[in-house]
């Protein structure tokens, strides 16, 4: 079947050495796929790093990882409101971020 694509968002500083963490997802998927994949989908990740002062890095990897790479979920480091560009306008799965009550009820309008 078709991969499920997936994007991380990972710190990225410039001067600063953050590579271990695309490293271990790479190495992660790796294992995921050479073992079966998903219910023998392989899973494609695309990696965005993103500078945590301000959220223009964040917004922007938010646009290319759910409009440009169409991802099925995104995960990692999304800093300020910048979770409700993936769940809220973009309606994608997100696993990070901060989750308060207002983004919870962007992200799942109904009533739990």
């Amino acid at each position: 079947g078709e991969p499920i694509l997936i994007g991380n968002v990972t710190t990225s500083i410039p001067g600063i050495d953050f590579s271990t963490g695309p490293a271990m997802m790479d190495a992660y998927f790796q294992c995921v796929n050479d073992n079966g994949g998903i219910n023998g989908r392989t899973v494609e990740a695309t990696i965005i790093g993103v500078n945590p002062v301000g959220t223009d890095s964040s917004d922007a990897a938010c646009v290319e990882l759910t409009e440009d790479e169409d991802v099925f979920a995104t995960m990692g480091f999304f800093n300020g409101d910048a979770p409700n560009c993936v769940v809220g306008t973009h309606q994608t799965a997100l696993i990070g971020g901060s989750m308060t009550p207002e983004r919870l009820a962007q992200a799942c309008p109904v009533s739990l």
